[in-house]
């Protein structure tokens, strides 16, 4: 993966979704949630994890995929398979990184490391 170019529209993203809005509408994500955008590719449809590589180490975080136009959105939620405190260091690490990837079926995604510490600076994992 180094020097591999970054990969335009793919993203990363933490949310904090409105919890008193989620109880209201199922649709709705409460709390703390993770997605990453990814362009379609075959087989990111049917995934189940993504690794996301930090100075290149590898951590699998359990998603939920889901196709929306050009894209597929893997989403990860706090859940007894990977929950808030397995997430912590992950974001710890985002911060410090000095080369982030994704990698999803069989596919490889390079994102910039700079801005990392401005974009986690408030707790992405802190809301309610």
């Amino acid at each position: 993966m180094l020097g591999s170019p970054v990969l335009r529209g793919a993203r990363l993203t933490f949310y904090c979704g409105d919890s008193a809005a989620a109880k209201a509408n199922p649709a709705i994500t409460g709390g703390p949630y993770l997605t990453a955008s990814l362009p379609k590719a075959p087989g990111l449809e049917t995934v189940g994890s993504l690794e996301i590589v930090i100075n290149g180490r590898a951590k699998a975080i359990p998603v939920q995929p889901q196709a929306d136009g050009g894209m597929v959105e893997l989403s990860w939620k706090p859940s007894r398979a990977f929950d808030l405190q397995q997430m912590r260091p992950v974001v710890a690490a985002l911060r410090m990184a000095s080369s982030i990837a994704l990698r999803a079926g069989g596919q490889s995604f390079v994102l910039p490391s700079d801005g990392a510490v401005k974009a986690l600076a408030d707790n992405p994992l802190g809301c309610k």
